[in-house]
């Protein structure tokens, strides 16, 4: 009687374990040129469950000479001004910074499942009919659109 609950018990948790982790959060990360701003890179994180995008954040590196310019308070301005309309709602993190030669932008869509058409499409995510936003419908854009190379690993 006891083998047969330890069997039964171990089909179980391999019939949940089938279930339910059946697929791994990965982390697909791109990285490379931004097309079109000379000098300019980027890397933009997916994390994923199967094909759906769960989290997402991209970093921007833009030299100032990219703006037409080497001065550091005149990009400023320009993006201080700018910037003021990226502020869609609070589920979108946009931040910057500025270093000595480099003006830096941060975008994050901090909660996937709650964002709008709107926030989704600001920060250049494609959505798949339903209500996933696919990680291959994504990446396949990335990398037609851009010179970025996107490599994926299991999150650890």
């Amino acid at each position: 009687m006891k083998t047969i609950k330890i069997v039964l018990l171990s089909l179980i948790t391999l019939a949940l374990l089938v279930a339910c982790g059946g697929k791994k959060e990965t982390v697909t990360i791109c990285e490379g040129e931004i097309v079109g701003i000379p000098g300019a890179s980027g890397t933009a994180e997916y994390h994923a469950v199967g094909d759906e995008i769960i989290s997402y954040k991209t970093v921007q590196n833009i030299p100032y000479e990219s703006f037409g310019t080497d001065d550091k308070e005149l990009v400023k301005a320009a993006m201080d001004e700018v910037s003021e309309n990226f502020d869609l709602s609070d589920n979108v993190n946009y931040d910057y910074d500025y270093t000595d030669d480099t003006f830096i932008a941060t975008m994050e869509l901090k909660d996937i499942k709650t964002a709008s058409s709107e926030e989704i499409e600001f920060v250049g995510l494609i959505i798949e009919p339903g209500t996933k936003i696919s990680l291959k419908l994504t990446i396949d854009n990335q990398e037609n659109t851009t010179k970025m190379v996107c490599t994926t690993s299991d999150k650890e």
